[in-house]
């Protein structure tokens, strides 16, 4: 098999024990047997009675184990290393003997399984198929079987019920749940029923007294937290409703179930509070298992890191490496931690990665950024980013193009999963968190690394390390999820920093001790601060006085130079104490503001009439000094407010709209794009500036020519002062 056609050594060895096709060695001659075998072949020979062997070909019932072999205790032993009791509850799961004439090889046996997995999931059918029910066994749940309760095999007609329970989760009667929830919700009926009664009938899912005596107080409390008692009692809350939907004569009246269904509510209820406080618990746990930067440097500097990392080198140019299984789980799971710490995703995100996802990755300067879609909160935040490094990328290419083509089933389609096992199966979202303890393992490093223990730790350590908002949400984005989620889920560490703060406080107020000061430099800095983090506080509109003198002082250069950019504000407010957590958007307006809206010194008006004057004294005092300086401020005709335009352009703008500035021809968008789009120094005015400026400023030049028609206000009397002298005209 190897030199022909090309098979590895494991898969040559599996094949000649499951064909039978090893060859017994006989020897030509019996003298020409060792002593021992030649004792044995007489011994053979002088007895009558021949023994025989009565082992049989089985398969493993483990759920993800493709072995196929005669002693199965040793192999549960060996391999899954299971103890006595895990092994007396696996045994009589795997029942069924293999004949030599349905041995199948592997690659079959995964295609009918795949025919009969689609089969259930459009039908709604049973799992395996008739045709194949005596040569692949159903598969356990491991899991099931460490909790010494495997799941029996029930009576078809309850299969089909259950089976139908979960396809009409899947309606939308059922919520259209999706194919993974509705699994789950399936699987946690068909368990409750085995652990309340042994026979499997389906009217022991409608005594509430077995429920809450076998499962509740013998077996949830004791092997199960809260928050998964309460996943049990929904899928039971879905099965009541799905009751509700069949009509039988045999099962209970619909008041029944509707009263079952309320009183699982009130239990589902109940462990609110014990949900809670497992939360904390949960989240005091989580801190000390936090992945420091420390662990993370010493991972990359680990032997596993080396190896991987200089394999991949090997591989990189011309080699005749034949990749072997450990060389493969060690670049995958290598991978898969480096992707992890440098985005912090979901698990899910990286087991649905999809070829075709990988292929289409956009470039954002020198990182590439992968869209994924298949992943948890993709209706609320769209598709998760995963974003890459050059150099992660060029390792993930060379994983792809020489590690992953050597899977056998590995194919380069756009809706193959990157990320496979060595069986060409796909990862499920739980054996991403199993790769990363793996190769965690395999370094040596203390510390037990999963998907949600690597997120908690990036939210932590980046909310620590900043208090900007905006980094806050940048990395919420990168992460898909909330803010609000970041803080109640994965931020660890605030309420013991805030504590710790508190109790100094505490600590000083209440033995009425006094810091003492180390300068008169240190105390006027120290009651700046203070000033300044009260005043961000409590207003985030005004600016104090001695924010705004700090401001002053610290770019004096750029307001008397009138400019100014959101790069050099950044660049200073982030290097400086007092301003490092204002925003530099803030900081940048209010300079701006400096010279925008410059504040003039109020002048001594005098007042508009005395009592006693006539119309003819009113009009020879105000018209007495023509040229002093009036109160009324002739609009700017050279430039604008803002220096928007220059010069040159204004009077090109003049020029070109002069007749809608001087008549009444109407100003529309269409009429002053077109006369703008026909010039060069027009579309280069569009770039600068949208067309609403534009008509805005060929407004502004009108208003003089309607001043124009009143010669009143042409004068230099106010227009107040002018619209009183009318009415009494």
């Amino acid at each position: 098999m190897e030199e022909v056609h090309g098979w590895s050594k494991g898969y040559a060895k599996t094949t000649l024990i499951r064909y039978g096709m090893r060859k017994k060695y006989a020897f030509s001659r019996p003298e020409n047997a060792p002593r021992k075998k030649k004792e044995k072949t007489e011994d053979k020979k002088s007895k009558s009675r021949v023994s025989k062997d009565c082992h049989y070909y089985r398969y493993c019932p483990l759920q993800g184990c493709t072995a196929l072999v005669k002693r199965l205790p040793p192999h549960l032993r060996k391999v899954h290393k299971l103890g006595p009791k895990e092994l007396k509850n696996t045994l009589p799961m795997a029942r069924t003997r293999v004949r030599d004439c349905h041995r199948v090889s592997f690659d079959e046996r995964r295609l009918k399984s795949q025919h009969a997995s689609f089969q259930d999931q459009s039908a709604g059918q049973s799992v395996v198929s008739e045709l194949f029910s005596d040569v692949v066994p159903a598969v356990v749940d491991s899991d099931s079987l460490r909790e010494g309760k495997g799941t029996p095999v029930t009576d078809s007609n309850v299969n089909n019920i259950l089976m139908k329970f979960k396809g009409w989760l899947q309606s939308p009667d059922g919520g259209q749940l999706d194919l993974k929830t509705s699994e789950q919700h399936h699987k946690q009926v068909k368990k409750l029923l085995s652990i309340i009664d042994e026979k499997n009938e389906l009217t022991a899912l409608y005594n509430d007294d077995a429920i809450n005596e076998k499962f509740l107080e013998g077996f949830a409390k004791i092997k199960y937290h809260p928050k998964t008692i309460q996943s049990y009692l929904m899928s039971l809350r879905h099965f009541y409703g799905f009751s509700l939907t069949v009509v039988s004569d045999d099962g209970p009246s619909k008041e029944r179930v509707i009263a079952l269904k309320e009183k699982v509510m009130r239990w589902s209820s109940s462990f609110r509070r014990s949900s809670a406080k497992r939360h904390w618990e949960k989240m005091e746990e989580d801190f000390h298992a936090l992945i420091s930067p420390e662990q993370i440097n010493e991972f990359e500097r680990s032997k596993a890191a080396r190896d991987a990392v200089c394999l991949l080198g090997q591989l990189s140019g011309e080699h005749f490496i034949e990749i072997t299984q450990a060389q493969y789980t060690l670049l995958r799971d290598f991978l898969i931690v480096e992707i992890s710490i440098d985005n912090a995703n979901r698990s899910g995100a990286l087991a649905n990665m999809k070829m075709g996802e990988f292929k289409r990755m956009k470039s954002e300067g020198e990182d590439s950024v992968i869209l994924v879609k298949q992943h948890k909160t993709l209706a609320t935040h769209g598709p998760v980013r995963i974003v890459l490094s050059p150099k992660l990328r060029r390792w993930i290419q060379i994983f792809i193009k020489d590690v992953r083509s050597c899977v056998y089933g590995a194919e380069n389609h756009n809706d193959c999963h990157v990320f496979l096992s060595w069986n060409g199966e796909p990862l499920a979202s739980s054996q991403i968190s199993k790769a990363m303890k793996s190769i965690w393992k395999k370094a040596e490093i203390d510390g037990t690394p999963s998907s949600t223990i690597l997120r908690k730790s990036a939210v932590s350590g980046v909310h620590s390390a900043s208090n900007r908002c905006e980094s806050h949400s940048d990395l919420a984005d990168l992460m898909a999820h909330n803010v609000g989620t970041a803080m109640h889920y994965y931020k660890l560490n605030e309420k013991s920093k805030s504590s710790v703060k508190a109790s100094r406080k505490l600590r000083t107020v209440m033995r009425g001790e006094q810091q003492q000061k180390e300068s008169n430099d240190t105390e006027d800095h120290s009651a700046v601060s203070s000033t300044l983090d009260d005043c961000s506080k409590n207003s985030k509109l005004l600016w104090p006085a001695a924010k705004e003198l700090l401001v002053q002082t610290i770019f004096q250069d750029e307001i008397m130079e009138k400019s100014i950019t959101l790069e050099i504000v950044r660049s200073k407010v982030l290097n400086h104490p007092d301003l490092k957590n204002e925003d530099p958007k803030r900081v940048l307006d209010k300079l701006r503001s400096l010279w925008y809206y410059e504040k003039q010194s109020p002048e001594v008006t005098e007042p508009l009439s005395l009592p006693t004057e006539t119309l003819s004294e009113k009009v020879q005092r105000i018209m007495q000094d023509e040229e002093s300086a009036s109160e009324t401020i002739p609009p700017t005709i050279t430039s604008s407010t803002r220096n928007i335009f220059s010069s040159t352009e204004l009077e090109k703008l003049r020029t070109t709209f002069k007749e809608m500035i001087v008549t009444s021809v109407p100003i529309t968008k269409t009429s002053v794009n077109a006369s703008l789009q026909k010039e060069s120094w027009g579309r280069d005015v569009l770039k600068k500036n949208n067309l609403v400026g534009v008509i805005n400023r060929i407004k502004y030049e009108k208003f003089p020519q309607t001043l124009q028609k009143f010669p009143i206000l042409v004068t230099k009397v106010p227009f107040p002062i002018a619209l009183s002298l009318s009415l009494e005209v």
